[in-house]
């Protein structure tokens, strides 16, 4: 079958359209998709009960470049949707730093009493990410658990532990 000039161009023009249109939707479905699974449904009170500030204290347990411990303090603001937890968080270390860093994490629950969260600097030119696994108590007033990430300013991997309590 022979095309003109002008069907060609328009057939050409319509691929284009269609690939663009497609390229553009996968995105939008993986991450929609992304953000409903693998966690299971949580119920409702418990979700409503994560949701809100939390504030504790934390503390090294490794660094792996061998550089001192560092105990920190810890503020979480948690939003919960559907299955998909995120929470804005803000780290401030202790000596010999002493100064804050913001976080992004997100997350789910694996059942009605195991958080995760995997973080991220709220800063996209700084490189530092890890993941949190909470156990989060029947009385739903506290978040106890563990770290692990890689830290910008020792440049390299450390693993911890933090206790939050509910604040509201």
């Amino acid at each position: 079958m022979d095309l003109t000039p002008t069907q060609w161009t328009f057939l050409t023009t319509a691929i284009a359209a269609a690939a663009t249109v497609t390229g553009a939707a996968i995105p939008v479905i993986a991450g929609w998709y992304r953000d409903r699974e693998p966690f299971p449904n949580i119920s409702k009170e418990r979700a409503k009960a994560l949701a809100g500030r939390w504030h504790g204290t934390g503390e090294d347990i490794f660094v792996a470049n061998g550089e001192d411990k560092v105990r920190t303090e810890v503020e979480f603001s948690i939003t919960v949707g559907g299955k998909k937890i995120t929470c804005d968080i803000r780290v401030t270390a202790g000596d010999p730093y002493n100064a804050s860093v913001d976080l992004k994490a997100s997350g789910g629950f694996f059942n009605q009493d195991l958080v995760q969260l995997a973080y991220r600097s709220a800063k996209a030119a700084r490189v530092q990410y890890g993941v949190f696994l909470f156990e989060f108590s029947p009385a739903a007033d506290r978040l106890n658990g563990n770290y692990a990430g890689y830290s910008p300013t020792r440049e390299c991997l450390i693993l911890g532990k933090y206790e939050l309590q509910k604040r509201d």
